[in-house]
């Protein structure tokens, strides 16, 4: 079973389609966060989500608030945290 394996090698792939597509086979924390930085908003809120959730929302909401600080006052990645804490289960 090579899916984990592919699946990271799918997260630097120029395809958004491709990256998508690697989502729900990653297991691996670091990919998920750089998909977290994707340059698609569905593609980087898929990836906090995934992340989130594989790690439970009471144990990754530090690490969101940390991001939350750092991120742009006005920009999408606010959004993008808040919402996938909100969509984490």
């Amino acid at each position: 079973d090579r899916a984990g394996d592919l699946a990271i090698a799918a997260v630097d792939d120029p395809a958004p389609q491709v990256r998508e597509a690697a989502l729900p086979a990653l297991t691996d924390d670091d990919a998920l966060l750089r998909l977290a930085g994707d340059d698609e908003p569905t593609i980087a809120i898929a990836a906090l989500v995934r992340h989130a959730s594989r790690r439970g929302r009471a144990s990754i909401t530090t690490t969101f608030l940390v991001q939350l600080a750092a991120a742009a006052p006005h920009g999408t990645e606010r959004v993008r945290i808040a919402l996938a804490w909100l969509l984490a289960r």
